[in-house]
């Protein structure tokens, strides 16, 4: 985030969670309008749905303001419920994270305390988080880290966690200002909990689908079986080219690698990065395009856009997450076929994790 943001962003101090949190995943992601942010019961939402399209300070201003430097900030939920959720419009919490002790108003440290009035199995929480900036932010749950997420600077971002089962009673969601990027603090949208068990699976999220590689499926297993529509196989290689432009082109099974794998590792049926070619026949502004990738394992993915990196995520190897990009303005030149030409590319980097993981679907559509 900009020096200008900063100075703009409502913030408040907050009590510093006890537990260390080492940093993890990289993870990107697009915030919808309120009808169709989230699919699932609600049990709780701190912070209100924002236009991506407003400036980066703007998202944060329901947040209470507060003064000073506070390592951390925290708020009590109390029993959350899908009967009865608990909706903070404007929470007595920061809203911008920072670990600079001059910082006139920030937190290193958001921490949500709630107690659950019944016990839930694996996959069926969800838990979101929807921000703006470069700078990374380790999210965890009772003191074990879930992902790290980090955006394109000034671009808004969402992204998705299936939990793990979950007991009724006590539990916290804690998100920590990580650095990175640009690393002069990053606004938060919002944080929400919901229950997703009745919700299904299929193409998943919103808008008019241009292509899908996979089906939605991965967030209700803790296995390979949200990958077994890909249908890809043969020797690893660095990458692999997938046109959907083709004829053959079949969303439900497509003839793409189910996994992404480091060179170390080089597993049969799968690449190093999936690169996806296509064609957009008009021109497209901010915010009129969403990519949503999801995916399985505690390895980082890179995704870039026309060759352009817009974010990285990592999760768990107990865990998908499902991330949904906001992409960049797009031109398309009537008078210029090759400008129709796009592409999108994911690739496995860094040394976290075993060194594969398993892809659940990747989408493009038009809001």
């Amino acid at each position: 985030m900009t020096a200008h943001d900063r100075i703009q962003s409502p913030l408040l101090s907050i009590s510093r969670r006890a537990a260390a949190v080492a940093c993890g995943a990289l993870a990107t992601a697009m915030i919808l309008a309120p009808s169709s942010a989230h699919a699932g019961d609600l049990l709780f939402r701190v912070g209100q749905y924002d236009d991506l399209d407003a400036q980066a300070s703007e998202a944060s201003n329901e947040f209470a303001q507060g003064e000073g430097h506070s390592p951390s900030s925290l708020l009590d939920l109390g029993v959350v419920s899908a009967a009865s959720p608990k909706k903070k419009g404007s929470p007595a919490v920061a809203g911008y994270l920072y670990d600079d002790l001059n910082c006139s108003s920030c937190t290193e440290s958001l921490e949500l305390d709630f107690e659950l009035d019944q016990a839930y199995a694996a996959g069926d929480l969800r838990l979101s988080l929807a921000r703006y900036g470069s700078e990374a932010n380790v999210v965890s749950l009772d003191g074990t880290e879930l992902a790290q997420v980090r955006v394109s600077e000034n671009n808004g971002a969402r992204f998705k966690i299936t939990l793990p089962a979950m007991s009724a009673g006590s539990h916290t969601v804690a998100i920590d200002y990580a650095g990175a990027g640009a690393d002069n603090g990053n606004h938060l949208d919002y944080i929400l909990l919901e229950d997703v068990s009745g919700s299904g699976s299929g193409s998943g999220g919103g808008g008019s689908e241009l292509w899908r590689l996979g089906t939605f499926d991965g967030q209700y297993s803790t296995s390979a079986a949200g990958s077994d529509e890909f249908a890809w196989t043969g020797a690893w290689s660095d990458e692999r080219i997938y046109d959907v432009r083709d004829a053959d082109h079949d969303a439900n099974n497509p003839d793409a690698p189910k996994a992404l794998s480091r060179a170390t590792q080089a597993l049969a049926n799968s690449v190093a990065q999936l690169k996806v070619e296509f064609d957009l026949e008009r021109s497209y502004d901010r915010g009129e395009l969403l990519l949503s990738y999801a995916r399985y394992g505690a390895e980082m993915d890179q995704v870039k856009f026309n060759g352009v990196e817009i974010g990285r995520f990592q999760g768990q190897e107990t865990v998908w997450i499902r991330a949904e990009f906001l992409l960049p303005a797009v031109t398309v030149d009537p008078q210029d076929p090759s400008s129709k030409a796009q592409e999108v590319a994911v690739r496995v980097v860094g040394e976290r994790g075993d060194g594969y993981h398993f892809i659940d679907m990747l989408k493009l559509s038009e809001l």
